[in-house]
C-alpha cells in the first residue's frame, strides 16, 4: 500500500522570465559585473573557454542578465571543512625536549 509520506514532493517550479522580460547587457556592463575587461569576454566567445551564453542583435554582442547571474552562480566554490592537521613522525604532543 502507498501512503502519501512515501510519495516524494517536489519543490515547486521556479518562476519563468519571458525573454521579454530579460534585461539585455552589453559587454561593457558585464564586463564589469565579471572584473575583466571586454577583451577577456571576446577571447572567452572566441574559443569558448567559459559557457557565457551571448547572443547577436546585428553585429553587436549582447547578453541576458539572466544567464550573467547564473554564470557567476555556476562559479561558486564551496571549500571543504579542513581536516586536522597531523603530528610529524617521532614529534611528542608536549613540543620538543
Amino acid at each position: 500500500m502507498v501512503t502519501i509520506d512515501s510519495i516524494p514532493i517536489s519543490p515547486p517550479p521556479e518562476k519563468v522570465v519571458e525573454a521579454s522580460e530579460d534585461k539585455l547587457l552589453a559587454p561593457e556592463e558585464v564586463a564589469a559585473k565579471l572584473h575583466v575587461t571586454v577583451g577577456t569576454l571576446a577571447v572567452w566567445r572566441c574559443s569558448e573557454r567559459y559557457r557565457l551564453p551571448y547572443t547577436y542583435l546585428g553585429r553587436q554582442v549582447r547578453y541576458y542578465e539572466t544567464d550573467v547571474i547564473a554564470f557567476i552562480r555556476s562559479r561558486r566554490v564551496v571549500p571543504k571543512q579542513a581536516k586536522p592537521q597531523r603530528r610529524a613522525r617521532g614529534t611528542r604532543r608536549g613540543g620538543a625536549r
